[in-house]
């Protein structure tokens, strides 16, 4: 096992309104969950930098949920 930043697992239950994925799907979580992909930082590769930039885990439950 390798500690990290990112999760990555395998999808064991799905509800009846999820069409993405599917039991036994391999899926990860980036630790990057948004920026705004329009200044240098992010055209540069460096979207932790972005002044918007969030990270996966340090929003709250009600932003998880608008995904």
């Amino acid at each position: 096992m390798v500690l990290g930043h990112q999760a990555v697992g395998y999808v064991e239950k799905v509800g009846g309104e999820v069409t993405k994925v599917k039991v036994g799907d391999r899926v990860g979580v980036a630790w990057i969950f948004s920026a705004c992909g329009k200044c240098q930082f992010c055209r540069s590769g460096q979207e932790n930098l972005c002044d918007q930039f969030q990270a996966t885990g340090r929003m709250s439950m009600e932003d998880m949920l608008i995904l």
